[in-house]
């Protein structure tokens, strides 16, 4: 929501269609969002099982997952980057609201 993109409604449309029509460019920082956030939420689930960490708030995965967004950005072309940035910026604000709200 964060992005502007409808969210995928079932299991089929998450890994069959949910991003079809969307242009190559966007698919590729959609990806590499994903990727980040389901790496982030691995990392601190590894961190409470195996290190025995306290878990504050739910809301300490997203600053992990900007965190690699903004490293893996690197690894796309110049063009790219910018909209990554602004990318993790706007979900970091919408992260401070919600964590605000609660």
């Amino acid at each position: 929501m964060t992005f502007n993109i409808v969210p995928p409604s079932d299991i089929t449309n998450l890994f069959g269609n949910w991003l079809n029509g969307v242009s190559k460019k966007d698919k590729v920082q959609i990806q590499v969002g994903v990727c980040a956030l389901l790496w982030a939420i691995w990392n601190v689930r590894n961190d409470f099982i195996f290190n025995n960490a306290k878990s504050s708030s739910f809301m300490q995965v997203i600053p992990l997952a900007t965190h690699w967004i903004r490293m893996w950005s690197y690894l796309q072309p110049m063009e790219m980057r910018d909209a990554l940035d602004t990318g993790c910026s706007r979900l970091e604000m919408v992260a401070r609201d919600v964590q605000l709200a609660f």
